[in-house]
């Protein structure tokens, strides 16, 4: 098998990767909209991601990471009460 060794920026930039984002956005609200079930599943998948994306950004010193990381959580930690926390951040 012989195909074209591709870098990891060319990979990430790729047009096929954008249509799957879409594909899988369209599932999710498609979910979404139909179980509260899979919306709560859906949700909980979402602040594991957000977690692990701060944790990353913590160990490797990634600034614009945790920054973005931080943004995403806010809605939640307001949401949760934690009003000391977002109005830290």
């Amino acid at each position: 098998m012989t195909g074209k060794i591709v870098s990891a920026e060319e990979a990430s930039t790729a047009d096929i990767l954008t249509e799957i984002q879409e594909c899988v956005c369209r599932k999710k609200d498609v979910l979404t909209g139909s179980s509260r079930i899979a919306a709560l599943w859906i949700q909980y998948l979402e602040m594991v991601d957000i977690l692990s994306s701060f944790i990353k950004a913590e160990r490797t010193a990634n600034w614009e990471l945790h920054l973005e990381a931080l943004t995403r959580m806010l809605p939640y930690l307001a949401a949760s009460g934690h009003n000391l926390y977002v109005k830290w951040a």
